[in-house]
């Protein structure tokens, strides 16, 4: 699958509500009365540009972000980074241009030299149970030296299971229910089984635990976007534009980034253009990405054939009869899938 990655803090706009949200747990945490987060949503939905707005220009100096991105698994680089970043914004310190953010938090931050080299050596052998467990202490660190408690951010926490941590599940879990210093934020693109497992193996033991389940925009939301971005048109070809991408914020990202660099202004001939070039074109992202997106979903080789069938469904045609009429013989069996059955549809 494509990920795209989160975009540019300035271009972020929307999710108001929702940011708002998080700010009102953490002052509620900071008052006595933890929520523990989940911000749940299908991928490329903008969890983490979510999240990452609201660490750089929302959190303020209350607490300490330790944002851990598993994504692609974990990367000591990328973790290191965004931890000396942070210490930097925290400290207000200036500091001399050092080769990495390695020797910095070994010569300018000493009290994280032990656990730094403990980090390397974990990640040098595999061993990322041993690392989960350094990094969930890392607030205690944190609030010895600079006297400030943390929120920590796992963004797809489910990765653990990738790296093959054995009870990462129950290490997570006891760690937040013996540590009440710190808040915890988990991101995950799997919805359904993150709720499962949010509300079998970690509930009831340390409090209330709140689900954000990010969706696409509202109609005022990507007004609002598509004002952020600065493209104007016709209400009619802006109401076409949201109707297209039924809200959802990667498609509008990058239908408005091509009219912004492509059209010298935006009407429904320029609308089809930009839907022809990044949509019908196979050079195009979006279908780049509806293509991938509809191989790794389908299991089986004719998943360009099956192109044609969702053409057909979306036409309004999904009575059996007319799509035997239709489509190739042999792929309406193949397309089916026993869908349309269980619908009632045929």
């Amino acid at each position: 699958m494509i990920k795209v990655g989160p975009v540019p803090l300035d271009r972020f706009c929307a999710r108001s509500f929702e940011l708002q949200r998080i700010d009102k747990i953490k002052k509620d945490f900071l008052k006595g009365y933890r929520r523990n987060l989940a911000i749940l949503g299908p991928v490329n939905i903008g969890k983490t540009s979510l999240i990452l707005k609201y660490i750089h220009h929302v959190l303020g100096k209350d607490l300490f972000p330790i944002y851990i991105n598993l994504e692609e698994g974990f990367l000591k680089d990328s973790f290191l980074g965004s931890l000396f970043f942070f210490l930097n914004k925290f400290s207000d310190k200036a500091f001399p241009a050092l080769r990495n953010g390695e020797e910095v938090l070994g010569e300018e931050f000493s009290y994280f030299k032990k656990f730094v080299h403990n980090l390397e050596e974990c990640y040098r052998n595999g061993d990322y149970g041993e690392l989960l467990q350094d990094l969930l202490q890392l607030d205690k660190i944190i609030y010895r030296h600079l006297k400030l408690r943390c929120v920590y951010i796992i963004d797809e926490f489910f990765t653990l299971e990738d790296l093959k941590i054995n009870s990462w599940a129950r290490l997570l879990r006891e760690h937040i229910m013996l540590n009440d210093n710190s808040l915890f934020i988990l991101i995950s693109s799997d919805v359904q089984k993150a709720k499962s497992i949010l509300h079998s193996e970690f509930s009831l033991l340390f409090g209330n635990f709140e689900i954000l389940e990010l969706k696409r925009f509202s109609y005022s939301e990507a007004i609002e976007f598509l004002n952020h971005r600065g493209v104007s048109a016709a209400s009619r070809v802006l109401d076409i534009l949201i109707f297209l991408t039924a809200g959802y914020p990667l498609y509008l990202d990058i239908l408005t980034g091509w009219i912004k660099d492509n059209l010298r202004a935006l009407d429904e001939e320029g609308l089809i253009v930009a839907i022809r070039e990044n949509i019908l074109d196979n050079k195009g992202f979006l279908y780049r990405y509806f293509q991938e997106k509809l191989s790794s979903s389908l299991p089986y080789k004719e998943n360009r054939e099956y192109l044609s069938f969702v053409l057909e469904v979306a036409k309004g045609n999904i009575r059996k009869k007319e799509l035997e009429e239709k489509l190739r013989p042999g792929l309406l069996t193949t397309s089916l899938n026993g869908h349309l059955e269980k619908s009632g549809s045929v």
